[in-house]
């Protein structure tokens, strides 16, 4: 049995179908391997920030100027409010997020 017209024509739109996914595949792995690039320097500036943070908040813990009468009752009171404190100031020099921005 010999091809026809009608025949070649859905088995050539079938093997143009073919490459286009074939080629979406291959962009879509390569965007992938971009993405897998860009999340370990990511997750490592957020460890670093997190570092940051926590030496900025022993640092209010041990030389900072807050009057302790007005901390809280016990040490682990006080510890939790310098913390907020800090915290609270990160985050206002951080700016605004997309959240509060909208």
């Amino acid at each position: 049995m010999t091809a026809t017209a009608e025949t070649q024509a859905p088995d050539a739109a079938y093997e143009q179908l073919a490459e286009r996914n074939a080629e979406l595949e291959n962009e879509k792995r390569e965007l992938l391997d971009r993405l897998a690039k860009f999340e370990t320097p990511i997750m490592t500036l957020r460890a670093e920030w997190q570092q940051e943070a926590c030496a900025r908040v022993a640092d209010a813990l041990r030389n900072g100027i807050f009057d302790w009468d007005k901390m809280g009752g016990d040490p682990k009171e006080q510890a939790a409010n310098i913390a907020t404190i800090v915290g609270n100031d990160i985050r206002r020099e951080a700016g605004p997020t997309e959240e509060t921005a909208a």
